[in-house]
């Protein structure tokens, strides 16, 4: 679901999540004269992956996978999926690897959009060694709302996230699990690096827009869970990063949904937003122009959560 909100800018409760018959960002680039290219991976349908991506290289279809043993496919010239392979290396690296030679292989006169969705810190959680043996030494601490038992049932107790460790959870569990997962993001964070310091030694360096943003953050022991199937604060708040023309040093308490990132890249691509869109620029923050976007944000977990978040 928040991967069709980026791809459209509507909210998850309206559209397929195939994206079937729903323009997506990149298409719509594409026909303003972009060349677009996806690297990592694509969780809804390869109908709509190919429809809204010109190139693409090193794509994983589907959820999750063994990060050292990703299925892979390419978009081929003639907008068609290639057969699937197996990638020759560790899930971040590659995709890195295949945005970077697309940033340095590119010399055209087009505006690109290059998006690079990496699966970690999806689980299974296996860091390079060196990357999860700095955080084992470190012993790091459980979370403060640590809890060996979620208190009551929220209607996803039983998914498969929360059978990852037995129930009570205990501490010793929780900070090896910990160490894995930092040990993901700080390779993943190292891999970003890469392609930035690409990025970097191009001539498009100062007119390119960078838009870092997660889906959700995973329990690791809060409140006794170890997944993302919450509306809890640690799984729904995201981090979200803007650089690039224009965009001022500094930060908002602006409440704020993926789908927002949609009329903003439009908005820079100097195109008509997507029609219907239910997100909002975030151009108008940095601007000065407004303090918020909205007073409140619908949040739910397939039939069983609610949440509503107030400014």
């Amino acid at each position: 679901p928040s991967r069709a909100m980026i791809m459209t800018g509507q909210a998850y409760h309206r559209i397929p999540m195939s994206l079937a018959g729903v323009d997506t960002l990149p298409q719509r680039l594409g026909e303003a004269g972009y060349t677009t290219f996806i690297s990592g991976k694509w969780h809804n349908d390869p109908p709509a992956l190919v429809r809204s991506f010109q190139q693409g290289k090193a794509i994983m279809l589907g959820g999750m996978s063994n990060h050292v043993e990703v299925p892979l496919v390419d978009i081929l010239p003639e907008r068609k999926l290639g057969n699937q392979r197996y990638g020759d290396g560790f899930s971040t690296e590659m995709f890195a690897d295949e945005a970077i030679r697309f940033l340095s292989e590119y010399d055209g006169d087009a505006p690109f959009y290059c998006y690079v969705p990496f699966t970690a810190p999806h689980d299974p959680r296996q860091p390079p060694q060196e990357y999860r043996d700095k955080y084992y030494a470190r012993n790091v601490p459980p979370p403060p709302t640590f809890m060996p038992q979620h208190p009551f049932d929220n209607g996803a107790l039983l998914t498969r996230d929360e059978n990852l460790a037995a129930w009570p959870r205990t501490e010793e569990v929780i900070r090896d699990q910990l160490a894995e997962y930092y040990g993901l993001v700080e390779h993943l964070d190292a891999q970003i690096g890469r392609i930035l310091g690409a990025l970097e030694k191009t001539k498009y360096a100062d007119n390119t827009y960078i838009v870092f943003a997660a889906d959700h953050g995973l329990g690791m022991g809060s409140h006794g869970l170890l997944g993302k199937q919450s509306v809890y604060e640690h799984s729904m708040r995201a981090p979200m990063i803007v650089v690039g023309p224009g965009v001022p040093h500094g930060e908002t308490h602006a409440l704020t949904y993926l789908l927002d990132t949609v009329p903003t890249i439009a908005e820079w691509a100097g195109m008509e937003a997507l029609a219907p869109v239910d997100g909002t620029s975030l151009a108008a923050l940095w601007r000065g122009e407004r303090d918020s976007l909205r007073d409140v944000i619908f949040l739910s977990y397939e039939e069983s959560q609610r949440a509503l978040v107030e400014s």
